[in-house]
């Protein structure tokens, strides 16, 4: 039995249909990546799945209970976690302090083993710990705001943008922090538009479109077979599978599905 599974989720901006009968299944230890345009209602369908909007219909199944209208705070107890896009540390606070806003849903007792968890996985965090979150360069203040989402010991940790605005050092930190999290048994959903990263490091792309999943596939059988994506991402990926479809194969292909 899948550890999550989304079906005919349809959400609504007023009168916007913003997500539009969306379903799909995720299974434990694996890492997918949600892509597309801006608007595509890829960080929506997150925050559906995070509690912080509720759908018109469809349904939310973790573990084999419907969390659907279930509020934001008990979705965290559960054992999901979102790190929203932009980090949203608390920029006046320590990083150790952020850290302990992140576990709040844990019992007192089990607080000060979390954090040995998280500081074990970063190191450079647990140097700073007594360091104010706002003066932390981008890369570390995109750490502390993973981390916080660590504490509450998720099954499914949701990012939005991870890889946003850091430089390939911090890059590649992040991808040894996932790998090693994948190997814990820690689920994976994460929004981006960093196609390279996705293609190394994913189990399973899911291609969004105007409100809807058009595909989803293995990262190689994604960006040899998929007929929607932009001809930027495919000059990005045709490096790591020799197989990608070149430019004039994605303008008659989008040609086809018009």
């Amino acid at each position: 039995m899948s550890m999550l599974k989304v079906e005919g989720l349809n959400v609504y901006y007023g009168s916007i249909h913003a997500i539009k009968g969306v379903s799909f299944e995720v299974n434990q230890g694996e890492i997918v990546t949600m892509i597309g345009a801006n608007g595509a209602g890829k960080s929506t369908t997150m925050n559906t799945v995070a509690g912080l909007l509720k759908p018109k219909s469809g349904s939310i199944t973790f573990e084999g209970h419907d969390i659907t209208s279930t509020p934001a705070s008990k979705v965290v107890s559960l054992g999901l976690a979102l790190c929203p896009e932009g980090r949203r540390v608390f920029q006046q606070m320590s990083v150790r302090e952020n850290l302990e806003m992140g576990g709040y849903t844990r019992p007192a007792g089990e607080l000060a083993a979390s954090l040995d968890q998280v500081f074990e996985q970063f190191p450079r965090l647990k140097e700073r710990q007594r360091q104010i979150a706002g003066t932390l360069s981008g890369g570390e203040q995109q750490m502390l705001a993973v981390a916080r989402g660590l504490m509450s010991r998720p099954k499914i940790l949701l990012l939005d943008e991870p890889t946003k605005g850091i430089d390939n050092f911090f890059k590649l930190e992040f991808a040894e922090i996932l790998k090693d999290l994948k190997k814990q048994g820690v689920t994976i959903i994460m929004v981006s538009h960093d196609v390279e990263f996705c293609a190394k490091y994913a189990d399973l792309v899911s291609m969004f479109f105007d409100g809807s999943i058009i595909t989803t596939n293995t990262p190689n059988r994604f960006f040899s077979q998929n007929s929607f994506y932009t001809t930027a991402a495919n000059r990005m990926s045709r490096h790591i599978f020799e197989n990608a479809i070149t430019n004039e194969d994605v303008i008659e292909l989008c040609r086809q599905n018009l």
